[in-house]
């Protein structure tokens, strides 16, 4: 028998980081609020029972059904910093309280925005924390996005989970692709948006590409994948989200995502010290068909992005 991973190795944690377009009183207050967190906490669940008391040493307890079955959360608070940073336990069937799972989000005042950084750490396995991941955390996370509109009240975060839903067309169509590149996160960010290093990689049959881009919020770029018999396939989109050296978000149009459908790519890049796990989420596709090639190619295309880098 293979000896357990350790508890707390790097590969079991996740951390997000999500700029939210309103004040950081109304975003902490999101998550204080009992009445509030039963809107955002599993977008798709209608019903849901939240107690909290938002004190150092207070309990959180949530009670849902997901997929038929009862789910609950009991945690504690171990810090509370009002406007600042909350700390809490957490014990669930998955993770048990002998684990030690522990979630921390931390909110960082922008003005009119605030940037929101949530780590969980402590997970028992790999599974589980890929369980809390793409389906969990950071899904919750876009509706804070798709919900920054306006004021953060229970309404428009119902309105938000329904938007967000409906992109990712449920777990069968979204695609999640992780690989870890050794060289700095820095570096993987600039590989992403530099179009000369993108022209290397950025192609799942290896034969490269032509790539033009314009890194910026609302700026656009232009892929030709380029096939080993002369085939140009080509992408474009819109970059919806730059937080160097952490995160890319941009939308998404080619021949099976046609514009209209909603296609959204985001990138997270996880500081590793002198590596980077790269974190790729591709949700909005028109057809399981859709979704499988896109499997195949963003993880030749990750792949490849791993062997260029090899040399620095």
């Amino acid at each position: 028998m293979p000896a357990p991973e350790k508890r707390g190795a790097e590969p079991f944690r996740i951390e997000l980081r999500r700029i939210i377009a309103r004040p950081v009183e109304e975003v902490y207050r999101a998550w204080t609020t009992p009445a509030l967190i039963a809107k955002w906490f599993s977008p798709g669940i209608e019903e849901m029972q939240v107690s909290a008391e938002v004190r150092t040493g207070g309990p959180i307890r949530i009670e849902l059904t997901y997929r038929g079955a009862p789910w609950r959360l009991d945690g504690r608070y171990l810090e509370v910093i009002p406007g600042k940073r909350l700390r809490f336990t957490w014990v669930t069937t998955e993770c048990p309280a002998a684990i030690g799972s522990v979630v921390t989000v931390n909110f960082r005042d922008l003005g009119s925005r605030t940037e929101l950084v949530l780590l969980h750490e402590g997970f028992p396995d790999r599974k589980t924390r890929d369980d809390h991941d793409a389906t969990g955390w950071q899904q919750i996370l876009e509706v804070f996005v798709a919900a920054e509109g306006g004021a953060l009240a229970p309404q428009r975060f119902a309105d938000a989970s329904r938007t967000v839903l409906a992109q990712a067309r449920g777990d069968s169509y979204r695609v999640e692709v992780r690989r870890v590149i050794a060289r700095p996160a820095a570096e993987v960010f600039t590989a992403w948006t530099n179009p000369a290093s993108m022209e290397k990689w950025i192609c799942p049959s290896g034969t490269g590409s032509r790539v033009t881009a314009d890194a910026r919020v609302g700026g656009r770029f232009h892929i030709d994948m380029l096939g080993p018999n002369g085939e140009v396939w080509p992408h474009d989109g819109e970059y919806l989200e730059i937080d160097p050296p952490r995160r890319l978000s941009f939308s998404w149009i080619s021949r099976a995502c046609e514009a209209g459908v909603g296609a959204v790519v985001t990138v997270d890049f996880h500081d590793r010290g002198r590596e980077t796990e790269v974190v790729l989420a591709h949700f909005g596709f028109p057809s399981l068909k859709s979704r499988d090639e896109h499997q195949r190619g963003w993880t030749a295309i990750l792949s490849q992005l791993a062997q260029q880098t090899k040399g620095g």
